[in-house]
């Protein structure tokens, strides 16, 4: 064996003995060489920011940052009495509580008239209040605490029936009737007295217009005593009273089959006030 092969072997013993070895036979445990690493809390100082200088702010005033929010309560405005249209025409609102009155009631019991309003005190219910204006010339409606009420209030966007009878052991005090039938309008004001419109049987609408106007007639005892004009009060006696009429609008239409809302029928529209 040449000396080099001996060198390489002696080595390599010599590096096996040296790897086996040990204090008492046992493994070097290097854990004694970690140092633990401890977590380190450190305060910075807060840095204020001088305010800017710039010339196009030095005049403006800061926002304000992170206010709370102040929310205000908000208060309902109490609910509105309904109310005649400012303007000098006849005009009449019926209302219960804040609201317009639609629906019917048949009454007899008080009644406060005052200038300008009717109050109807139900014992069950809240009290109805009529506020009215009435045409020029007429008028004006007759003190009265005790009565019967016969009332008829129905709105819709094509259509108005209103009729408002207040009466006392006489007859017909005030009447207001807007109304639309497929008859002739009959008003019955007392004893024989009543107020009517005329038939159009036999009468055919222009073709260029479908109303015809109707003419109204106050009748007593059976017999026509007064033919009432359109659009102009008029006062007449009867065997119950002078009767003040005016008359707004009186016709017959007949339906156009163009448009849908059309119909056939008598429309009236009339103020009454019997004067005591």
């Amino acid at each position: 064996m040449n000396i080099s092969v001996k060198i390489l072997l002696t080595g390599t013993l010599v590096t096996l003995l040296l790897g086996c070895s040990g204090t008492g036979g046992e493994s070097i445990d290097k854990s004694s060489d970690i140092v633990p690493v401890i977590p380190q809390i450190t305060t910075t100082q807060k840095i204020t920011i001088p305010p800017t200088d710039h010339p196009l702010l030095v005049q403006q005033t800061p926002v304000p940052n992170n206010e709370p929010l102040v929310m205000s309560t908000l208060i309902p405005n109490p609910p509105e009495q309904p109310s005649l249209l400012d303007d000098d025409l006849p005009d009449i609102v019926i209302s219960m509580g804040s609201q317009i009155f639609s629906g019917n009631l048949d009454y007899t019991g008080p009644i406060t008239t005052t200038n300008g309003t009717i109050e109807i005190n139900q014992s069950d219910a809240s009290p109805i209040i009529i506020q009215y204006r009435l045409p020029q010339q007429i008028g004006p409606i007759p003190d009265i605490n005790f009565g019967t009420v016969k009332l008829i209030s129905k709105n819709t966007p094509g259509y108005i029936h209103r009729e408002i009878l207040i009466s006392d052991d006489v007859g017909l005090i005030f009447g207001q009737i807007l109304k639309n039938t497929e008859s002739p309008i009959t008003i019955e004001l007392g004893g024989p007295v009543s107020l009517a419109q005329s038939s159009v049987d036999g009468v055919t609408p222009d073709s260029s217009n479908s109303l015809v106007l109707v003419n109204v007639n106050m009748i007593d005892a059976g017999s026509v005593t007064t033919p009432i004009p359109i659009s102009s009060p008029h006062s007449i006696p009867t065997t119950i009273g002078n009767i003040d009429v005016f008359v707004d609008i009186s016709f017959y239409n007949k339906s156009n089959p163009l448009y849908s809302e059309s119909f056939t029928g008598y429309s009236l529209d009339t103020w009454i006030v019997r004067k005591r």
